[in-house]
């Protein structure tokens, strides 16, 4: 898994598999709401709403015997 990097978890199994976990992070941005207001001269009124960045998450997990043999793989 040279690709990746080192992962970002890695754990034992009682069986002695080795099972390594990947991640990735990334964000939207957040979002703006602008809602109904008024206009009166001189100046206006409105309403602005921020949601605030929103986060996500993609894991990868690979699994392998004890001889570093991969046995298994889950990405979500």
């Amino acid at each position: 898994m040279v690709d990746y990097g080192p992962p970002d978890k890695q754990f034992r199994l009682s069986d002695g598999r080795l099972v390594a976990e990947w991640i990735t992070r990334y964000n939207n941005g957040g979002t703006a709401i602008v809602g109904g207001g008024f206009y009166r001269y001189p100046g206006g009124v409105g309403v602005v709403q921020s949601t605030g960045p929103r986060y996500y998450e993609r894991k990868m997990r690979l699994t392998f015997t004890p001889d570093n043999v991969l046995t298994g793989w889950t990405k979500d």
